[in-house]
């Protein structure tokens, strides 16, 4: 019987940071495959062509539910008391990298757990691929131009150089997931070191990998994100109100602070059962959604995947008051806040996801790229964000240890706010409302 051996490490990163880097990996470069030109990109990235395919669409709804729920057993475990923030796109790239390393019931229980076929991670998460990959360039008081809002995604593929694989895998996962592929020697400290300089430089600081291949390692997968973005195109920062909020904590006890003073949104604050939503975006469409319980309701019991899902797809903030002829505007009040997290998520995966076959020695199939036994020993995420009167600035690692429109002008204008002044539930989303990260926040302290 052949040894098992761990599947590499399947590392993903996703960060809001700062500008581009280069890749200084060339000298170990296999092969690289660009999704598509910057043309093909922009067609890609159109609205038009997005809102009239019916299937993509659908893959997104069946994602954002995936990091509804996701989000949901994840606080569940942990943000009882800490603030929590997590990346459900980065641990649904992380898994559509495994999914296609994978073939049988290994597979299926990935694509179970997400809520999606083989066929649709396939096609589309090409397309998600090229919708995370933007750049928003401004021109400032001066004169000078500078980068407003940048996003980027990329995938990656360590291969050992003492090993061989499936070369039809490594192909698919370099044509339908962009990935770029490297050689090196993985038993090797200085394939470590450069390895977590690669994730460093690619976060810009903000992530230190501190990534250490164990000498089972076969393969590493890796994808990073990066996001930044400002609240208006001037670079000026949001103003504080004031006057002090007594913002109450999960605990009770009450904190004082100043609350940035949003920009006022289309419509009116969404009541749910038991707690009120609404959202505000930064100058280039990256959206942070709020959940606030009502008074005399745990955020816990309310911060749920039913309520994430609910305010996700709403469509109409109900702006338009025909009878009164009002048209309402609603302005966001919230504090500036911090979210970290990191755990090993294989076991919220297991028992809340049912994949299983993955992290099983016995039962694990990755043959799609490595026809030895192989198994995913760990999956630890990692994440942290800060949103502040600059912007919002974040990152997440995820690490598998194996492998509107305007209204009439005669209606009267109404002007809302909608204060966060509690332990609040977030989700921050692109313009395809693809939930970047998500989290709690239980106290100010």
């Amino acid at each position: 019987m052949k040894p098992i051996k761990k599947i590499v490490t399947l590392i993903l990163v996703t960060v809001i940071a700062a500008s581009c880097c280069s890749c200084f990996l060339t000298d170990i470069q296999l092969s690289h495959h660009k999704l598509a030109s910057a043309a093909e990109k922009m067609s890609v990235n159109s609205y038009d062509n997005y809102h009239k395919d019916d299937a993509y669409k659908a893959f997104l709804d069946k994602i954002r539910d995936f990091s509804a729920r996701l989000t949901d057993s994840l606080i569940e475990k942990y943000g009882k008391s800490e603030n929590v923030v997590i990346s459900p796109v980065s641990v649904y790239m992380a898994l559509s990298l495994a999914c296609e390393c994978a073939e049988g019931e290994t597979r299926q229980e990935i694509l179970d757990a997400v809520g999606v076929s083989y066929d649709e991670v396939k096609a589309y998460t090409s397309r998600l691929y090229a919708f995370c990959n933007d750049e928003h360039r401004s021109v400032s008081a001066i004169g000078l131009e500078q980068v407003g809002a940048f996003e980027q995604l990329t995938n990656s593929i360590w291969l050992d150089e003492k090993l061989t694989y499936v070369q039809s895998g490594v192909n698919s996962l370099a044509k339908n997931y962009n990935c770029d592929v490297f050689r090196a020697d993985l038993s090797s400290n200085d394939t470590s070191k450069l390895i977590n300089e690669y994730i460093k430089d690619k976060t810009h600081g903000l992530i230190d990998g501190d990534i250490e291949l164990s000498p089972e390692t076969v393969f590493v997968l890796m994808n990073t994100y990066y996001l930044k973005d400002i609240w208006n195109d001037t670079g000026r920062d949001l103003e504080l109100t004031s006057e002090k909020y007594s913002f109450i904590n999960r605990d009770g006890s009450v904190t004082e602070e100043k609350l940035l003073q949003g920009y006022y949104g289309y419509g009116r604050a969404y009541e749910g059962d038991g707690f009120g939503a609404f959202r505000t975006t930064t100058e280039h469409g990256y959206g942070i959604y709020f959940i606030v319980p009502s008074e005399n309701t745990d955020i816990g019991s309310v911060f749920t995947s039913k309520s994430i899902s609910e305010v996700l797809s709403i469509t109409d903030w109900n702006a338009i008051d025909e009878e009164k002829m009002e048209e309402h505007y609603t302005r966001v009040l919230f504090p500036e806040f911090e979210a970290d997290f990191g755990e090993d998520i294989k076991s919220t995966l297991t028992d809340d996801f049912g994949i299983t076959s993955l992290f099983s020695p016995l039962e694990c199939n990755v043959s799609n790229i490595f026809e030895e036994p192989a198994y995913c020993e760990s999956v630890i995420h990692k994440a942290t964000l800060s949103v502040n009167k600059k912007g919002i600035e974040g990152a997440a690692i995820t690490i598998m240890q194996t492998c509107g429109t305007a209204g009439p002008g005669e209606f009267t204008q109404v002007y809302n706010d909608f204060i966060v002044d509690r332990a609040f539930g977030f989700m921050v989303v692109d313009g395809q409302n693809t939930v970047l990260f998500s989290g709690i926040i239980n106290s100010l302290k």
